[in-house]
C-alpha cells in the first residue's frame, strides 16, 4: 500500500515538473514573439505548433542517454547495431552487406548511421536549399 502511495506521489510530481517545464517553454516563446513585434495571426499560429509538438514526447535518443557512455567500445556498438538492424534491413543493399561482412556494417552504423526522428509535418527537405546529410525515409 505504501509503494503504490508513493509511486503515485512521484508521478504526480514528475507531472507537475513536466506541465511547469511546458509552461515555461511557452511563456518565453510568448515574450520572444511579443518583444520582436511579430503579428498576432501569425504569432497564434506559432505557438499553436509549438504547443502541437509539446503535446508529444519524442523517442529518445542515444545522446540522451547518459549511461550509455558507461558501456564498452563493443557492447554500445553491438546494442546501437541491434536498435537500428530492423531499420536496415529493409533495404536489399544493407541486407547484402550485413550478410557479408556484419563486423564492418556495425563500424559503420557506429560512425555513419543514425536515426532522425521527424515530428509530424516537418520538412526533411527543402527547395533550393543545401542537403548536409542523406537521409533514407
Amino acid at each position: 500500500c505504501h509503494m503504490t502511495v508513493s509511486l503515485l506521489a512521484a508521478a504526480m510530481v514528475d507531472y507537475q515538473i513536466v506541465g511547469r517545464a511546458r509552461r515555461a517553454k511557452l511563456r518565453v516563446l510568448a515574450q520572444y514573439l511579443r518583444e520582436n513585434k511579430v503579428d498576432k495571426s501569425l504569432a497564434m499560429s506559432v505557438q499553436k505548433h509549438i504547443e502541437e509538438r509539446l503535446a508529444h514526447n519524442e523517442l529518445l535518443v542515444e545522446d540522451s542517454v547518459p549511461a550509455l557512455a558507461l558501456l564498452s567500445s563493443s557492447l554500445r556498438y553491438t546494442l546501437r547495431f541491434q536498435i537500428q538492424l530492423p531499420e536496415l534491413l529493409r533495404y536489399p543493399l544493407f541486407r547484402l552487406l550485413i550478410n557479408m561482412h556484419r563486423p564492418l556494417m556495425q563500424q559503420a552504423c557506429m560512425e555513419a548511421v543514425c536515426f532522425k526522428h521527424f515530428p509530424r509535418d516537418d520538412e526533411a527537405f527543402v527547395a533550393a536549399t543545401p542537403a548536409a546529410k542523406a537521409y533514407s525515409l
